[in-house]
């Protein structure tokens, strides 16, 4: 007998195969503002609903390490926002190439405005093909990565954050709006550009 889905699942695996496709391309950067998501190859998709209603701000993060910055081992994004201060969630996986590249940046930034933003990052290397859990601790634990990190059940976030290309950014403001999106691995110079941005807009 055939295997019927939902729709829900459908959708996520398209956006679970773009985002392969994506990945072996070495990704593409692109930006846009909270109420455009970007398309693929970064256009503005116009006709698409805002990524802030579709932000699945209830899941649950298990984290990685340091988690007492962000409230313990087990963590709802919701519950970050509501801590004050602006968050950008990264995206990344254990064998993710860009993603080890971005990380050494992503901790350089870290260190200099932790007072002024939360910086989590989620391994989604499950559901990418990137890696699993293990994979991902390792990663950061080899680059002595010291901002919160931790992975989640929740698959439906690839589909729901529009994850194009990995690593992946969302910068978000304390009222659960988004403030910009990055597809790709950031620069140390372009990620200190956003995140003083996202803490100016948060203001």
């Amino acid at each position: 007998m055939p295997r019927h889905f939902s729709g829900t699942r459908m959708a996520a695996a398209a956006w679970s195969g773009l985002l392969l496709i994506l990945v072996a391309c070495n990704g593409a950067s692109s930006v846009a503002p909270a109420a455009s998501p970007t398309a693929p190859g970064g256009a503005v998709g116009a006709g698409d609903a805002a990524i802030a209603a579709q932000l699945p701000l209830d899941i649950e993060i298990t984290t990685y390490r340091r988690g007492d910055v962000i409230g313990g081992d087990r963590v709802r994004l919701s519950s970050v926002l509501a801590r004050g201060k602006p968050v950008a969630v990264n995206f990344f996986a254990g064998l993710c190439p860009p993603c080890r590249a971005e990380m050494p940046h992503l901790q350089e930034v870290y260190d200099t405005h932790s007072d002024k933003f939360i910086l989590v990052g989620v391994d989604i290397g499950p559901f990418t093909g990137l890696g699993t859990n293990a994979d991902g601790r390792e990663l950061i634990g080899e680059l002595n990565v010291t901002f919160p990190t931790g992975s989640t059940q929740d698959r439906d976030l690839v589909r729901q954050f529009r994850v194009l290309g990995m690593p992946s950014t969302v910068f978000i403001k304390p009222d659960g709006s988004v403030h910009r999106k990055w597809d790709g691995a950031l620069t140390r110079e372009k990620l200190e550009e956003l995140v003083l941005q996202l803490v100016d807009a948060s203001k």
